[in-house]
């Protein structure tokens, strides 16, 4: 459910580049945590339910 909101968030966001450039090299930090809890959050459910 997560990840169609930050898809639209990143969305919005990639819109608007002079926002985009303010945020810098702190949306990369936060887009690897994004990912990766995204990847075990998946992989704790299929391991739940397939395991």
């Amino acid at each position: 459910m997560t990840t169609p909101i930050l898809v639209f968030a990143g969305l919005s966001i990639g819109k608007d580049l002079p926002a985009l450039k303010r945020m810098g090299w702190k949306i990369v930090p936060v887009g690897m945590v994004s990912f990766a809890a995204s990847f075990l959050v998946s992989a704790l459910i299929a391991q739940f339910f397939l395991g």
